[in-house]
C-alpha cells in the first residue's frame, strides 16, 4: 500500500501552526492540509491621501472606542516575535479604523474663484465665438480686461482673509505655493558670491552647523548608579493607567508622521488605546529596541 507525503515549507519559523489533514480535494486522491497562518494583519487602504486628507476632527470618536475596546490584542500580538512586528499589528487595527471612522475629504481638481470672476469667465468663453467682427472683438477684449481686473480683487480678498485669520501655516502654505524655486532651498548668496549647485550648497550647510556642536573626544563620562541594585529593565512596567495619564495630557496634533497617524488621535482615545500601547512599550523597553519607523521623521 502506498502512501502520499504532503509538506509544508515556510520561510521563517513559527510562521504555520495546526497543520492537520482533511478531506481529499476534489477528484484527487491527495487529503486536503489545514493549516494556520501566524502573521500581523497587514491592512492597505485603498484611499490614497495625495487625492485628499483625513479630517480627523471631524472623525467618530464613540463608535472608534468601540471598535478598538472590541479587539482582542492577545491574539493580534499572538504571532509578533520583535517590537517591529507588535506595532506593525497594533497599526494595522488603527488604520482600519481610521478608515472607518474618520471622513475623508478628497481633493478638488478644479480652482475655485467667487460668483463675479466665474460669470465673467463664462461670458468671455461665449465672446470668443464672436470676435472676428469688430464689435464681437472690442466686446472681448473688453470682458477680457474685466476679468483680469475680477481675478486681481480675487487674489486680493483672497490674501486679505489669510492675513486676518492670524494662522501663519495658511501665510506660509500660500506664500510657498507662489514661489518659483520648489526644491525648498533657494539660491545662496555668500561673500557676494551666488551659490547655486546642489553639492557646494549642502557642503557650506554642512561646514556651518559642524561649527556649532562640539566635537566627540571618544570619552564616556562616568555615571553614577541611580537605582537599587535589585532594578533592572525587565522590572519596570508601564502600565494601562501610567500611559493613559500620559495620552489625556498629550497636546494632540494634526501634523502628518511616518506611520499617518498623528497624535490627535492618541489624545482623543487614551484609555482603549493605553492597553495596547502599554504592551509595545514593555516589549520595546526590554528588548532594548525600538520600531523602525519610530526612528524616522517628515522633514
Amino acid at each position: 500500500m502506498g502512501h502520499v507525503l504532503d509538506l509544508v515549507f515556510t520561510s521563517e519559523d513559527f510562521f504555520v501552526s495546526n497543520v492537520n489533514t482533511s478531506t481529499t480535494f476534489c477528484t484527487s486522491d491527495h487529503d486536503s492540509v489545514v493549516f494556520s497562518i501566524l502573521a500581523p494583519k497587514h491592512v492597505f487602504s485603498s484611499k490614497n491621501e495625495s487625492t485628499g486628507f483625513y479630517d480627523f476632527k471631524k472623525a467618530n470618536y464613540q463608535d472608534f472606542s468601540v471598535f478598538i475596546q472590541s479587539q482582542n490584542w492577545v491574539d493580534i500580538f499572538e504571532s509578533c516575535v520583535n517590537v517591529d512586528n507588535y506595532w506593525d499589528a497594533f497599526l494595522g487595527v488603527l488604520k482600519t479604523g481610521i478608515d472607518q471612522f474618520v471622513p475623508f475629504i478628497t481633493f478638488s481638481k478644479k480652482k475655485s474663484h467667487p460668483f463675479f470672476v466665474t460669470d465673467l469667465q463664462r461670458k468671455k468663453k461665449l465672446l470668443w465665438r464672436r470676435r472676428h467682427t469688430d464689435v464681437g472683438r472690442q466686446e472681448y477684449n473688453k470682458c477680457a480686461q474685466a476679468l483680469k481686473k475680477a481675478l486681481y480683487r480675487a487674489a486680493c480678498i483672497r490674501e486679505n482673509k489669510i492675513l486676518s485669520s492670524d494662522s501663519s501655516e495658511g501665510m506660509f502654505k500660500y506664500v510657498n505655493s507662489k514661489r518659483k524655486v520648489k526644491s525648498g532651498i533657494s539660491a545662496l548668496k555668500i561673500n557676494g558670491k551666488i551659490i547655486i549647485d546642489d553639492v557646494t550648497r549642502a557642503n557650506i550647510f554642512s561646514s556651518i552647523f559642524s561649527e556649532n556642536f562640539t566635537k566627540d573626544n571618544n570619552t564616556v563620562p562616568s555615571i553614577p548608579r541611580r537605582v537599587p541594585h535589585n532594578v533592572n529593565k525587565c522590572t519596570i512596567d508601564f502600565s494601562p493607567d501610567a500611559i493613559y495619564s500620559v495620552l489625556r495630557k498629550l497636546d494632540g496634533k494634526l501634523s502628518r508622521t511616518p506611520d499617518g497617524v498623528p497624535s490627535y488621535i492618541f489624545s482623543k482615545l487614551p484609555r482603549c488605546l493605553s492597553i495596547p500601547l502599554s504592551v509595545i512599550f514593555n516589549v520595546s523597553f526590554c528588548s532594548s529596541a525600538l520600531p523602525t519607523v519610530w526612528r524616522t521623521a517628515l522633514i
